[in-house]
């Protein structure tokens, strides 16, 4: 009996989130109109010195979206969505120095955004604004970095088709 009175506060509160419509922001209403939904990526636009990072974008946000449920990829002429994938930039910079200016630590930041638009018209269906995700890492750790890095931008991208961006 005291574990059911125990619970009764936990289960309250889970009633009364669940009824005033809270949700997670990986599980809220998409942005994009369901019309809009079969998507096609045109490019990736990787005005940086790093060529594996437009295929590890484009895998990831296939994979992101895809792993959501939230829209079907389809061949360009099927399209009703075109999405651009842009990094403004990525940078691996120090952070931190010792006494004699040597490097104890890097940032990896990665500045990028994206937008879907309609085949038909090039009209805006939904943009994410600029999204940066910055890291630490020691020398050596470049690579896991990188992956890092890329993989919880694009997962940020994502998280704001959710949030009325």
């Amino acid at each position: 009996m005291r574990r059911i009175v125990r619970l009764f506060p936990l289960l309250a509160l889970l009633l009364l989130t669940a009824s005033c419509g809270y949700n997670l922001g990986s599980e809220g209403p998409v942005s994009i109109a369901p019309q809009a939904r079969d998507l096609y990526i045109e490019r990736v636009d990787n005005p940086t010195t790093f060529p594996w990072m437009e295929s590890r974008l484009r895998g990831l946000f296939r994979d992101e979206i895809t792993r959501r449920g939230w829209a079907r990829w389809v061949d360009r002429k099927q399209a009703t969505g075109l999405v651009t994938i842009t990094v403004r930039r990525y940078l691996r910079n120090t952070s931190v120095y010792d006494r004699k200016e040597e490097t104890l630590r890097y940032n990896a930041t990665l500045y990028i955004s994206a937008r879907v638009t309609s085949p038909l018209d090039g009209s805006v269906l939904w943009e994410s604004g600029e999204v940066t995700q910055t890291e630490p890492f020691f020398r050596g750790e470049e690579r896991a970095v990188d992956d890092l890095v890329t993989e919880l931008a694009v997962r940020q991208l994502v998280d704001r088709m959710t949030q009325g961006y």
